[in-house]
C-alpha cells in the first residue's frame, strides 16, 4: 500500500519564488522593490488564495496572482497556495507572507539628494553616515534603500581608514559591508544606485556585462578589466540615466578604486610604453596601502599595456597574476604566448 501511495498518489508541495527566491516559511519578505508580473513564479500550484492587510482570503486564479502581486505597493499580504495532487487526497497547502513598503520616486530623489549634501563630500567620516540616516528623507518606506547606501560608504570609510574617521572596524569587514550594499540598491534601477553597484562590482573584482553608468573612466576600465577576466565586456556607450557630467561628483570612492581608475586614465592618455609609466604601474601594482584586489586590477591593466606595446615589461605582472582570480586564466595564456615567441 505504501509502495503504491508513493507511486501512484504522490504530490509536491506548491512554492511561490519571488525574483527566483522562495519566501521564508515562518517569517515575512519584505519587498521594497516594485515586483514586475514575470518575477513571481507558481510550482505545483492549483488554487490559491490571498489575504490583504488582515482581511480574509479570496480565492485567485492562479494565472492571475503574479499580475495581482505586482499591483501592492504599501500593503501585508498572506499568501496560501494549494496543490490537489489527488483527488481522494488533502490538498498540499503552503502558505507565505509578504509586506510590500515600495517608495514613491519622489521618497527616493530625496534620499539620493540627502546622500549628495551629507556623503558626497571630501571630509567624510562616520558622523556624516549618521547624519544622512537621521534626516527625514531616509524615514519610511524608502529607509531600506538609505540603509543600502550608507553601508557603502561605511565600506568607503573601513577601507580608507582616514584618521579623521577613528575605524576600529577590522579591514576585511569593508568587502561585508559593499556586499551588503550591493545587494540591498541592485533591485533599485536608479542612476545613483546603478552607478555605487558598478564601483562595488568593480571593487570586488566582479566584471559582470552590466549597462553603463555614464561615468566614463569606470565605464571604460570596467570593460578592459572583464575582456581580461574572461567575461563579456560592458558597453560603453551613452548611460540610460543620462550625461556623464553629474556623475562624478555624487558618489564618494575609496582610495584604491580612485587609483585604479586613475591608472587607467593614465594608459589611455599615454600610449606609448616608457619606462617612466611602468614604474608608474609598478608603484600602484605593489602598494602596500592597496587592498590585494585593487592591486591586481592594477597589474591586470600593466600587463594589458606593455602587451599592446609589445614590450617585455608585460613578464613581471602576468607573473604575479598568474595564480589570481579573475585574471589567472588570461595571464597564464600571455605567459606561454610570450615564452613561445621567445622559443621562436
Amino acid at each position: 500500500m505504501l509502495s503504491h501511495l508513493g507511486e501512484r498518489h504522490r504530490g509536491a508541495r506548491p512554492v511561490l519564488l519571488l525574483r527566483g527566491v522562495e519566501p521564508p516559511a515562518r517569517d515575512q519578505l519584505r519587498v521594497g522593490t516594485a515586483l514586475r508580473a514575470f518575477e513571481v513564479v507558481l510550482q505545483n500550484c492549483s488554487a490559491a488564495t490571498l489575504a490583504v492587510d488582515g482581511a480574509d482570503f479570496e480565492a485567485v486564479a492562479v494565472a492571475d496572482v503574479p499580475a495581482t502581486l505586482a499591483r501592492h505597493r504599501d500593503a501585508l499580504v498572506d499568501v496560501q497556495l494549494l496543490h490537489h495532487f489527488d483527488r481522494a487526497a488533502q490538498p498540499i497547502t503552503a502558505t507565505y507572507r509578504i509586506r510590500f513598503q515600495i517608495p514613491e520616486k519622489r521618497a527616493l530623489d530625496m534620499v539620493d539628494r540627502a546622500f549628495q549634501r551629507h556623503l558626497a563630500v571630501e571630509a567624510l567620516d562616520f558622523a556624516a553616515v549618521d547624519a544622512f540616516l537621521s534626516d527625514r528623507a531616509c524615514s519610511g518606506v524608502a529607509r531600506p534603500y538609505a540603509d543600502a547606501l550608507a553601508s557603502y560608504v561605511r565600506g568607503v570609510l573601513v577601507k580608507d581608514r582616514p584618521l579623521a574617521a577613528q575605524v576600529t572596524l577590522p579591514f576585511a569587514r569593508y568587502r561585508e559591508l559593499y556586499v551588503a550594499a550591493l545587494e540591498g540598491l541592485q533591485p533599485y534601477r536608479r542612476p545613483l544606485a546603478d552607478l555605487v553597484c558598478a564601483v562595488v562590482r568593480f571593487a570586488l573584482n566582479a566584471f559582470v556585462t552590466s549597462a553603463p553608468t555614464g561615468f566614463a573612466p569606470l565605464d571604460g576600465a570596467s570593460q578592459s578589466l572583464a575582456a581580461l577576466a574572461g567575461e563579456r565586456s560592458v558597453t560603453v556607450g551613452p548611460s540610460s540615466h543620462g550625461g556623464s557630467g553629474t556623475t562624478v561628483g555624487v558618489c564618494p570612492l575609496d582610495d584604491g578604486v580612485s587609483r585604479v581608475l586613475d591608472l587607467w586614465r593614465r594608459l589611455r592618455e599615454r600610449p606609448a610604453w616608457s619606462p617612466a609609466l611602468e614604474e608608474e604601474c609598478r608603484q600602484v601594482a605593489h602598494s602596500d596601502t592597496l587592498d590585494a584586489l585593487d592591486r591586481e586590477k592594477a597589474l591586470a591593466l600593466w600587463a594589458e599595456a606593455a602587451l599592446r606595446a609589445s614590450s617585455l615589461a608585460a613578464a613581471e605582472p602576468l607573473g604575479l597574476l598568474s595564480a589570481t582570480y579573475p585574471f589567472g586564466t588570461w595571464a597564464s595564456a600571455e605567459r606561454e604566448r610570450m615564452t613561445d615567441a621567445r622559443g621562436d
